[in-house]
């Protein structure tokens, strides 16, 4: 079952599988069905039962480990149903994730209130770290899968660039307010959301950290992005040094 407390906990390992189709993104973040929705109401059942199944069985065993005959084996139904819906476990996984990146794209969509930006940072970063303990143990089964399939790689990549998208156009404005131009909107926005999903796979899909409450990894995370970018101070910090430092490789004569 999918979690939904305030805290992080220990999901269920997985390993590597192989590709399957994935569907076309849209402007607003959803992504088209994988699996097709049946135009009948005992079909519609049938497929979410199977749905609900999978999860079970994804979350429990682990993409690698888990099979079709696990999957049918918590339904009333058939292995042959199966198969008229999914030609394969990794079709099912497809759907899952469909759902899963569309509420990670939805939860991060807090209303954005210029007056008090700390906490307009705070609840995006909130929601999207809720929807990753949500799914946690869902979550660490797919992050094998997209390590093998660029399917499913570009399904989360296609998703993820569109909350950076909508996050650049407040960094945007928050540098063109102060007519800050020392720092490039896109870079800064690729660098800190990076960490955010950094800290969400290792921090909460993997568990390298303990115990920690989403309230005081948001907390953390809004604060580095306010202090970066956001904050009236932050230009002056940042004035000091951009300009007179390169990424370039220092000569060796």
């Amino acid at each position: 079952m999918a979690r939904s407390d305030d805290r992080f906990g220990k999901p269920n390992g997985a390993s590597v599988t192989v590709e399957s189709d994935v569907p076309t993104g849209a402007s607003d973040g959803t992504l088209a069905l994988v699996a097709p929705v049946p135009a009948t109401m005992r079909g519609r059942v049938a497929r979410q039962a199977f749905l609900d199944a999978g999860r079970q069985v994804f979350e429990r065993e682990g993409y690698f480990r888990a099979t079709v005959a696990d999957i049918v084996a918590l339904t009333d139904l058939s292995i042959g149903s199966f198969y008229r819906y999914f030609p394969n476990k990794e079709t099912l996984l497809l759907e899952l994730m469909r759902q899963v990146v569309e509420e990670m794209y939805e939860s991060a969509r807090h209303r954005w209130e210029g007056a008090d930006i700390r906490a307009s940072l705070y609840g995006t970063t909130k929601g999207h770290l809720a929807a990753y303990v949500r799914n946690q143990l869902l979550l660490s089964a797919i992050s094998d899968y997209r390590r093998v399939s660029p399917d499913a790689h570009r399904m989360w990549e296609d998703v993820q660039m569109k909350v950076r998208q909508r996050m650049e156009r407040h960094v945007r404005t928050a540098l063109a307010e102060r007519s800050d131009t020392t720092i490039d909107a896109h870079l800064a926005t690729l660098a800190l959301s990076g960490m955010v999903e950094v800290f969400a796979q290792r921090v909460i899909v993997e568990n390298l950290e303990g115990s920690v409450s989403v309230h005081q990894a948001s907390q953390v995370l809004a604060e580095i992005w306010y202090r970066s970018i956001f904050s009236p101070t932050a230009a002056t910090s940042v004035h000091g040094w951009v300009g007179t430092s390169s990424l370039e490789q220092p000569s060796r004569s």
